[in-house]
């Protein structure tokens, strides 16, 4: 049988708090598992001199990457002289 998310959500009423902070810890790892792997997938589509845009805290900006590391890269915005460091899943390719 097949839960859905609202039975998952109801069911939580049943749990004491040792079960709810596992669920808790088993969730948070599978959402860095899933991350993880799409970054590493992203990570193939772009390079040093790609140039790409992201919107952050401070507004949309675009830039050019200027290094790339495991999960961020560097982005060093159009006309100033300010380098973001970009989580690398937060980066659209500009064409």
């Amino acid at each position: 049988m097949s839960l859905t998310f609202s039975d998952i959500i109801l069911s939580l009423g049943n749990l004491n708090d040792n079960e709810l902070v596992d669920l808790n810890s088993e969730v948070v790892s599978r959402i860095k598992t899933n991350r993880a792997a799409r970054s590493r997938s992203l990570r193939g589509s772009f390079s040093v001199g790609d140039r790409v845009e992201f919107t952050g805290r401070h507004g949309h900006v675009s830039g050019t990457i200027t290094k790339m590391k495991r999960k961020y890269a560097l982005v060093k915005q159009v006309n100033t002289s300010q380098t973001w460091n970009v989580p690398i899943l937060m980066l659209e390719s500009i064409a």
